[in-house]
C-alpha cells in the first residue's frame, strides 16, 4: 500500500492508498531553501520514476500525482491556518508568494484561506 500520509510534517487527513507494499511519503522541510514538492520529488522519495508513480497513482485512484499533491499542501495548510497568517503559512509551505496559495486553496476549495479560517472560527464558537 503507497500512502501519501504526511506532507511538511503534516499529516493527511485522507491519505489515497494502494498498491502491495506500504510507503509513506514525508515531504519534510527543507532547511534553507523551502520548495513545494514535485511530482520528482515524490517519485525519488518511494524509489520511482516520475512517470511510473503517474501512471500508478492515476491508474489506482484516478488522480493524477500533482492532485494528490495538491491534497496533501491544501491539507497542511488548513492545519495551518488557524494560527498562523496566509502569508506565513504559504511561506512555510513553500509558495514563493501567498497569492499562489490563495489561488490554489480557492481552486481547490472553493474558498479563499481567509474565508475558510473564518468558517472554522464560527464552528469552533457555535460548537
Amino acid at each position: 500500500m503507497l500512502q501519501f500520509s504526511t506532507v511538511f510534517g503534516h499529516p493527511v487527513s485522507s491519505p489515497q492508498s494502494f498498491g502491495s507494499s506500504i510507503h509513506t511519503v514525508n515531504i519534510g522541510p527543507a532547511p534553507v531553501s523551502r520548495r513545494l514538492p514535485t511530482v520528482g520529488a515524490c517519485a525519488r522519495a518511494l524509489g520511482y520514476s516520475p512517470d511510473y508513480l503517474s501512471d500508478l497513482l492515476r491508474t489506482e485512484t484516478g488522480a493524477s500525482t500533482r492532485e494528490h499533491i495538491h491534497r496533501a499542501v491544501i491539507e497542511a495548510a488548513k492545519a495551518r491556518l488557524l494560527s498562523a497568517t496566509v502569508s506565513e503559512v504559504a511561506y512555510a509551505l513553500g509558495f514563493e508568494h501567498p497569492q499562489h496559495l490563495a489561488r490554489l486553496f480557492r481552486q481547490k476549495t472553493g474558498h479563499t484561506p481567509g474565508q475558510w479560517r473564518a468558517q472554522q472560527r464560527q464552528r469552533l464558537v457555535a460548537g
